[in-house]
Order: C-alpha cells, then sequence, then structure tokens
C-alpha cells in the first residue's frame, strides 16, 4: 500500500522526527517545561475537564517559535496532504501533563460521534500530532487504539461502550523520546495510566481544514 492507502485502511501512523538542531531545542523546552521551568507569564494549569492533567496556559504558540518551527522542519503539512489527500491547517496544539493518579484523565472515546440520535465532535474527524516524550524514563504506554475503529463506528453508544468494556485495545502507543504518532480522532481510542512519578508530558496537535477554524472542538 501506498502511504494514503495505509492511512486511509489503518487510521494512524508512527514516524520519527528529524534529529537535527530544531528537535534538540524543541526536546530542550519541553525538558524545562517537565522539570517545573516554566517562562515567566506561563504557567501549567490543572484542567478544568480533566482531573489529573494540566495544561501549558495561557497560549502553547506565544511559548516558543519552535512548537511551529518543528513541524516546517519535519514538513508535517506536506506528509498529511499525503496521507490524507486534505488540505489541513493546524487548529490548535496543547502541551498536557498526565500525572500518576492510578488511572489515566480520560477513559475510552472517539473525539468525533456519529450516533443516529447524538453527534458530536468536528466533521470530519480531526487528524492529531501527538508526541510522548519518556525523557530519562522507560517507554510505556501512552495512547491505547481500537484498530481500525475509525472506519466501523456503529450506530449505538452502547455498542461501542460494550466493544471497549469486552474487548482491549489493539494497538499501544508507548512514549519515545524519537517517535510522534499521526491519528484519524475517530478512533476509539483511550488514554493510558502512568506510572512516571513526575507524570507523563504528551503534546497534542490537532489538524483540520480551513472551514473548521472555528469548530468548538479547536476550543
Amino acid at each position: 500500500m501506498n502511504p494514503r492507502e495505509e492511512f486511509y485502511d489503518k487510521g494512524l501512523i508512527v514516524k520519527a522526527f528529524q534529529h537535527d538542531d530544531t528537535f534538540q531545542r524543541f526536546y530542550d523546552i519541553l525538558w524545562a517545561i517537565y522539570t517545573g521551568n516554566v517562562k515567566v507569564g506561563f504557567e501549567m494549569a490543572r484542567s478544568k475537564k480533566f482531573s489529573g492533567a494540566a495544561n501549558l496556559e495561557p497560549d502553547v504558540l506565544a511559548y516558543d517559535s519552535v512548537f511551529l518551527d518543528i513541524l516546517k522542519a519535519n514538513d508535517i503539512i506536506a506528509f498529511l496532504k499525503e496521507l490524507t489527500g486534505r488540505d489541513l491547517i493546524l487548529g490548535k496544539v496543547k502541551v498536557r501533563m498526565n500525572y500518576k493518579t492510578g488511572k489515566a484523565y480520560t477513559g475510552w472515546h472517539r473525539d468525533t460521534v456519529l450516533y443516529p440520535k447524538f453527534r458530536k465532535g468536528s466533521i470530519p474527524p480531526l487528524i492529531n500530532l501527538n508526541y510522548y516524550p519518556c525523557f530519562d524514563k522507560p517507554p510505556e504506554p501512552a495512547l491505547l487504539i481500537w484498530s481500525k475503529s475509525h472506519r466501523k463506528q456503529w450506530d449505538s453508544f452502547w455498542i461501542d461502550k460494550l466493544q471497549a468494556t469486552l474487548t482491549r485495545p489493539h494497538i499501544k502507543i508507548h512514549t519515545s523520546n524519537d517517535n510522534f504518532t499521526i491519528f484519524d480522532t475517530a478512533h476509539l481510542h483511550d488514554v493510558a495510566s502512568t506510572s512516571y512519578e513526575q507524570g507523563a508530558m504528551r503534546v497534542i496537535y490537532s489538524f483540520c481544514e480551513e472551514f473548521q477554524r472555528g469548530d468548538k472542538s479547536l476550543k
């Protein structure tokens, strides 16, 4: 399969960042944030939506240009075009801490659901690029995905619930200092709890089409 066919079929791809000066700066800035050395005027603020998580606020893109530079250095927009055939733009970016609480900060879900009596999320679904650095820790699961579920959305929340309750996710994306994951957020997926005492960091880029820029899912 070519990359577009593979992404259509699997709905995800794992790829390594280029190791260059931009990557090193990106990594160093994330390490500083992770170790509590956050720039004046910014903070890791406890999430109002997710217990056990915190987000870099007020604006990741204003924190440092490297959050855009890393996308340019790896030609991500062109790569997304190759994978999806769509003209995608960056909708939002988050730097999030997943703290060690004994459980994940959120359970199984789809970011976009199309049940007959209940719809939510962006249509078409957002495409995410997630980076889960492990820094000096051993790799551990970060994202759990039910394989090809972006192509198998049932007409009932209860069938999804049954699937998530009785079956285990087929794919585990692990923390890695090198790799990032691009995936279709229509997937049935879950966040893994962390064993890292200091918590686990994740950088989440969400891409959309121009007409979706004002979508509430991007707020």
